[in-house]
């Protein structure tokens, strides 16, 4: 457990005061969108309608990055049960069914994307998309593509190395959610061309590292989720060595935080929040300004209840990387938890069963007047309701907190 003693210290010096949440309905409207020729997608190459983790880097060029994992891709050319969103007569917005028994329980839309990359210009007048080649029905696949059967990539944090490229983390599961490790891609960042993906040699799969990632100081800081005694948590390791893919994946360079220390002993990392608390499997930890004070900032969720309970948007903040990560401020409760409609042009629409909430990330480039932009994603839990689009795209809303510049 992390001592009252050191809580209270940091408490005295990086503690933040959230007021309360809003949405943030004008970056909601940039992600509904109906496929390419279409709202802010040009016409001509595939558009991006659907998908969730919805994780932000802002490029050099001021235009940003926004990495999804699982995604409905509509085709350039309509493609039949492709992700096109067309309305239906009751203000439904829905996908064709791509899915039917055995493996779907009852018809419904699938992902052939597990992952992609929204660009949003600067001036937020464009969105331009990148997924993986066609398969043999005409749709589009996983940006980064599956490393063997029955695997795919859903996303960890990304980061522009100190070479220009892009070092994307990506996390290795089975269609049961099994972990199997964590892989680095490269990505050139003017042509977003996919240079390659490399796998990490950690043999304990305990903790997902790339969840967050961080540069300071001379080091880059990598957090990872893991579970302990049923409550997942945050930990963190550090390295010199990341001037390149190549370097950052040499995981003997790195050092975990032990809770007193650093150590080269991965196995030995402490959690950073308190053991008795619970976070999301995604969480987003940034640097600001609060109060003239140089402070970290995390958000996360309260995961200390039951999946389909998980409603609370929470934020945390330290003095250093390793923290202790203190507070847990409650920001915002997501009203499309368990929630039984969704989202229509004319008005709400029935679901066969309720939604779900989680991965609330930090926008940190859209901060302003004060405001952190936060985003979470929705889900549907029946597969007849995964044709409601609506059910599976990002939310905003903007968080005050007392001093942020």
């Amino acid at each position: 457990m992390i001592s009252a003693a050191l809580i209270s210290s940091v408490a005295a010096q990086c503690e933040i005061k959230p007021g309360k949440a809003v949405k943030a309905d004008a970056w909601d409207d940039v992600f509904i969108q109906y496929g390419p020729g279409k709202g802010l997608e040009p016409a001509g190459q595939p558009g991006w309608t659907g998908g969730d983790s919805t994780i932000s880097l802002r490029l050099k060029n001021g235009d940003s990055a926004f990495f999804f994992s699982d995604s409905y891709i509509g085709e350039a050319v309509r493609t039949k049960r492709d992700g096109t969103v067309d309305i239906r007569d009751d203000g439904a917005r829905v996908v064709e069914i791509n899915c039917g028994p055995p493996y779907c329980g009852s018809p419904a839309a699938d992902f052939t994307a597990r992952n992609s990359i929204v660009i949003l210009s600067k001036d937020g007048k464009t969105l331009r998309t990148f997924a993986g080649k066609k398969n043999d029905q005409g749709l589009s696949t996983s940006y980064f593509p599956e490393p063997a059967a029955e695997r795919y990539f859903w996303m960890g944090d990304p980061v522009i190395l100190p070479n220009g490229k892009i070092a994307a983390f990506l996390h290795k599961f089975d269609p049961k959610l099994e972990f199997h490790g964590t892989s680095i891609a490269e990505i050139d960042p003017k042509t977003f061309v996919l240079e390659g993906i490399r796998e990490m040699t950690i043999s304990d799969l305990s903790i997902h590292w790339g969840s967050s990632v961080m540069e300071e100081k001379g080091y880059l800081y990598v957090y990872g989720k893991g579970t302990r005694d049923g409550k997942k948590l945050p930990f963190i390791a550090r390295t010199r060595k990341f001037s390149s893919v190549p370097a950052l994946m040499r995981s003997s360079d790195w050092q975990a935080w032990n809770g007193k220390q650093w150590t080269s002993d991965l196995s030995k990392a402490a959690p950073i929040v308190d053991q008795s608390d619970s976070i999301s499997d995604e969480f987003t930890v940034r640097r600001f300004s609060v109060n003239g004070r140089s402070t970290l900032i995390m958000s996360a969720l309260d995961s200390t209840v039951p999946f389909h309970e998980w409603k609370d948007i929470t934020l945390y903040s330290a003095c250093d990387p390793q923290g202790p990560f203190i507070g847990k401020h409650r920001i915002y409760s997501m009203p499309e938890s368990a929630a039984k409609t969704v989202w229509g042009t004319k008005g709400d629409i029935p679901l066969k069963n309720a939604l779900v909430v989680y991965n609330p990330h930090i926008h940190k480039q859209f901060t302003d007047h004060g405001r952190l932009l936060i985003s979470y994603n929705t889900n549907r839990i029946d597969d007849a309701d995964t044709i409601y689009i609506d059910g599976y795209r990002p939310r905003f809303i903007y968080v005050p907190v007392e001093g942020l510049k």
